[in-house]
């Protein structure tokens, strides 16, 4: 498994609140079956909807994972980042 930093959408945020938030998540990389960049969360970052404490050069990358249903997420790095720790190379 590998460590990774999760983009996710907070439940309706109050007032001053950041509509996105980052969490700490474990990935078994067998279960990795596309990766591409995330251009829509890029695009939230530029317009200050993710926490502040990130890079500005920061990019996002989407992985889909293969289970019994669709399923993907959006991890903090660019997608040769995330190859990197996920096949280790």
């Amino acid at each position: 498994m590998i460590m990774l930093t999760e983009v996710f959408k907070r439940a309706p945020a109050s007032l001053g609140e950041k509509e996105y938030s980052l969490r700490e998540i474990l990935v078994n990389p067998q279960n990795v079956s596309l990766m591409r960049e995330d251009n829509k969360i890029e695009n939230e970052f530029r317009e200050g909807r993710l926490p502040t404490e990130l890079d500005k050069r920061q990019k996002f990358t989407r992985i889909h994972l293969s289970s019994s249903n669709s399923h993907s997420i959006t991890v903090v790095g660019d997608m040769l980042l995330i190859r990197k720790k996920l096949t280790g190379c």
